[in-house]
Formats: structure tokens, C-alpha cells, sequence
């Protein structure tokens, strides 16, 4: 039998203590003594561990962490000898910190936390689940589909379950957000037609990272733009802080030059990018650089001499002045990385001479020239990140979907000679060849994505769906690497 004085401990938590605001600061009150009284006792709320901001939840990333503070006006004394605790009322059976995250001790995660007052305050330090998805219980196919989920904190599991309630306010947890990275030649409207069947459930809280231009209106090269997602992570945080969630890291979607100014980004900032991304899924991304890259740059540094084709079909002067038109006429009308375009400021310049402003010749050559993905001390993909890659391949003989992929095989590359086969040597997108794509990750850590091009692969259903399940997956999902 339990002794009278623990009874009453239980009985005071479990009914001497009601809600009358379940918003972010939570009072605390007697029962009515009579209609219409109450006696306020104190307060309940949570806050971010670093700034003491007041928060209602914490995304799912495994490492934001909020304090649990619980102020008292007078009978602490009744609270002494009690343990904070984390409990998923939710489940049926007990769920591993991967799922319910964990109370902290210092850097050392514990079970339960003893409560002990500095003054008229009790806190205790929680860091979030791994996982979302309550994987491998009864669970797991609802949490699947739904954007919140809830975890009790309490001074007394005895108490909660034999008095059927709790004085403090549940934690609220979500999913962490995404990035979306565009390609060459995008902006953020490249992301219009994935993000809607992506998001149609409302489950993840999105942000598009433009890096078409800086603030200025100039256009630079990649490495001066990893910057960019820096500032975009940041932005996401604070907007989730306002929104009452704790975040730590976000989950980075990029497609084609996005990945590698991912990439680029981790390569500077290294230390940010391990704390700031959890997970990073590229969408046809030239890991290796790309062979048509090194044919565009062939023709910047030796126009007279090309094309040098296997078979001609057309005489050089109209394959140069054919290419002359697409490129500068692609280059000309969008935004990109790639450095001055002719325009009013900069009459004089074209898109050919400019190829080599900035860095960005080395981010797209092929490894075979020579590029910094030789470079030993260029991080691969698996070392700094947690990352799977999906690839688009487009069997021979179809030509793509996109319009432009369409206009320079179909009316400049192929009639001039070039093939995919002498230029790929092997499957690709008509952009990117497959190796390139895959990045040095294999197995499970990819996906292949049959019959889409560079730009309709970002798009499909297929991709679509794909990172939905990848997203749901455990951190220690076999799916990624690391």
C-alpha cells in the first residue's frame, strides 16, 4: 500500500492543479473553493534553449532542444522528490527516444530529470525526437499522414495516468522544414509545379532559396552564393520561432546546380552544415560535373575549331552561329549563376566570353578535365552530409520533354553530329550523364528515375512521391548515407 503522503503528492498533481490557458504561458490554479474562485499558484511554460524564447513545440530533427520551466508561487515543497518525465500518451507501448525524444542532463540524455528549485522555478532541458513517424508501432501509418503529433511532460507518470490528466501543457512536435535549391538558369519559380503535389497534405513548412541574383541585382558564381542557403536556414528558424517551434536543422531538396551549391555551401561552412542539415536529396545533380558543360566550354576556348563532330552534317559556320543563338538567347533572357550577361549595363558582353566569370567552369566540368571534383580536398557527397540522390535517365532514342533540351539536340547538337553516345559515353538526362548523377552513392542511397529528362525529372510523380517516403524515413534509415 502506498503511504498517504505520496498519495496526496499524486492527488495534488493529478487534480489541485487545472488549466485555465493552454496557451504558450500556462496558469496554474486550485480548484474552486467556491463558484467562481480560484487561486492562481503559478505558471507553466516552454521556452528555446538558447534565447528563452516562449514556444508550444520543436521540429522533429533530433536536436532542438526547449526548457520546461514551471514557476510556483508557494507549496513547492509538495512537488520535492518528484521526476520531469516525457510520455507519449498517445502509444500503447513505450517508445524509444528516436520517437519521444529525451530529457537532458547536461549533453548526457536521461529518462527522467529530478525537479529541484532555484528560487520559485523548476526547469528541465528536452531535446526533440529523430523521427517524426513513430516507425515499427501502431502508429505508424496514421502519423504518416498527419502534420502535428503530441508528447505529455509531467512531474508524475503515476499520477497522470491513475488521475486521467496533467497540469502541463503538451508538447507540439512537426516536421522540420525543407529548403528547395533551383538549378542553372532558375529562380525560386522553378519549384511551382513540384511544390503543390509535394505539400498537397500541408505537412511541411517550405522556403525557396533563390539564388538567381544577390542583393544587388548582380549576378555571381556559385561559391559566392553559398551564402545563400546559410542566410535561407536562418530565415526558416526564426519563422518557425515566431510560429512557436524550437528548430535546430532542416531538410535540403535541391535539383541540378542546386545540389552542388549545397555541396559548395558545406564545403565553406562546414561546421554550420552539419549542425544546420539533416538530410539532403538531389535531384539530377552533376556530382561529377557534365560532358555537355565541357563541350560548351570547348566551344568558348576554341570556337574556330568547332564543332569537331564525328559525322557533320551541317557546315560549322551554322552549327557555331546555331549555338551562338541558343545559348545566348538562354542565357539572355534568365537569371543564372554563370556571371555578366549582355544586357544595357553590359552591352559589350555575351554569355559565351562570360562562361569563365567566377568559379562556376569548375563546378560543371566533367572530373575527365581536370575539375575540383579531382580535388582531394573537395568533400564527397557521403562524408559531411546525409544524402541520396535521385537520377533521371532518358532511354535512347526519345529527346526529352523540355523545351530546350528538345531545341539543342534536336536543332543544334545532333544535326552538327554529336550523340549522346559521344558525348554521355553512357545513360543520361540529355544534360548529365548517370555516373555524374549518382554522385559515388549506390544501393539503396539512390533512386532511378526512368524515362524523364534534366528538367521533367524534378517534376514527376514519381520523384514527387519517392521524397515523401525518403522524408518519413528514420534518421538510421538504409536509405541514405552516413
Amino acid at each position: 500500500m502506498k503511504d498517504s503522503s505520496e498519495f496526496k503528492v499524486k492527488r495534488k498533481m493529478g487534480h489541485g492543479l487545472t488549466l485555465m490557458n493552454t496557451e504558450l504561458n500556462v496558469e496554474l490554479r486550485t480548484p474552486p473553493v467556491n463558484e467562481g474562485a480560484t487561486k492562481n499558484i503559478g505558471q507553466f511554460k516552454m521556452v528555446t534553449d538558447d534565447d528563452q524564447t516562449p514556444v508550444h513545440g520543436v521540429v522533429t530533427d533530433g536536436a532542438a532542444k526547449i526548457r520546461l520551466q514551471l514557476t510556483i508561487k508557494y507549496g513547492k515543497e509538495a512537488l520535492s522528490g518528484l521526476n520531469w518525465q516525457i510520455i507519449d500518451t498517445q502509444a500503447l507501448e513505450p517508445m524509444p527516444s528516436a520517437i519521444r525524444g529525451t530529457l537532458m542532463n547536461g549533453e548526457n540524455p536521461v529518462e527522467s530529470v529530478p525537479v529541484v528549485f532555484n528560487g520559485n522555478t523548476a526547469e528541465a532541458v528536452y531535446r526533440a525526437p529523430e523521427n517524426f513517424v513513430r516507425w515499427q508501432t501502431t502508429e505508424e501509418d496514421n502519423d504518416k499522414e498527419l502534420p502535428y503529433r503530441y508528447l505529455q511532460p509531467t512531474l508524475d507518470i503515476s499520477a497522470y495516468f491513475q488521475n486521467g490528466g496533467d497540469p502541463l501543457t503538451q508538447i507540439r512536435l512537426r516536421r522540420p522544414p525543407v529548403i528547395l535549391v533551383h538549378g542553372l538558369w532558375g529562380s525560386r519559380e522553378a519549384w511551382d509545379e513540384f511544390e503543390p503535389g509535394f505539400n498537397s497534405d500541408g505537412l511541411y513548412d517550405i522556403l525557396r532559396v533563390d539564388y538567381s541574383e544577390d542583393e544587388e541585382g548582380q549576378v555571381r558564381s556559385v561559391a559566392d552564393h553559398a551564402y545563400k542557403l546559410e542566410l535561407g536556414i536562418i530565415e526558416k528558424r526564426k519563422a518557425l520561432i515566431r510560429q512557436g517551434f524550437a528548430a535546430t536543422k532542416v531538410d535540403v531538396i535541391a535539383h541540378s546546380l542546386g545540389g552542388l551549391l549545397t555541396r559548395e555551401y558545406c564545403q565553406q561552412y562546414n561546421a554550420e552544415c552539419q549542425k544546420r542539415i539533416r538530410r539532403f536529396i538531389t535531384i539530377a545533380t552533376p556530382h561529377f560535373g557534365s560532358e555537355l558543360a565541357d563541350l560548351l566550354l570547348v566551344y568558348r576556348d576554341d570556337r574556330d575549331n568547332f564543332p569537331n563532330p564525328f559525322t557533320l552534317t551541317l557546315p560549322p559556320s551554322t552549327c557555331q552561329n546555331r549555338l551562338d543563338l541558343f545559348v545566348n538567347g538562354v542565357f539572355g533572357k534568365l537569371e543564372h549563376p554563370i556571371g555578366p550577361i549582355k544586357s544595357d549595363e553590359n552591352p559589350e558582353g555575351s554569355a559565351i566570353d562570360d562562361l569563365a566569370t567566377g568559379r562556376l567552369p569548375d563546378f560543371i566540368q566533367s572530373s575527365t578535365t581536370g575539375s575540383r571534383w579531382s580535388d582531394p580536398g573537395y568533400l564527397p557527397i557521403s562524408e559531411n552530409l546525409s544524402a541520396h540522390v535521385i537520377v533521371g535517365e532518358l532511354p535512347e532514342p526519345l529527346n526529352g520533354r523540355s523545351l530546350d533540351i528538345i531545341i539543342l539536340w534536336n536543332n543544334i547538337l545532333e544535326p552538327c553530329g554529336f550523340t549522346r553516345m559521344n558525348v554521355f559515353g553512357e545513360g543520361n538526362d540529355r544534360i548529365v550523364g548517370a555516373t555524374s548523377q549518382y554522385g559515388g552513392l549506390m544501393g539503396d542511397n539512390t533512386t532511378l528515375n526512368n524515362f524523364e529528362d534534366h528538367f521533367t525529372v524534378r517534376n514527376s510523380s514519381e520523384t514527387v512521391d519517392e521524397i515523401k517516403i525518403l522524408l518519413n524515413e528514420p534518421l538510421n534509415s538504409g536509405k541514405f548515407s552516413q
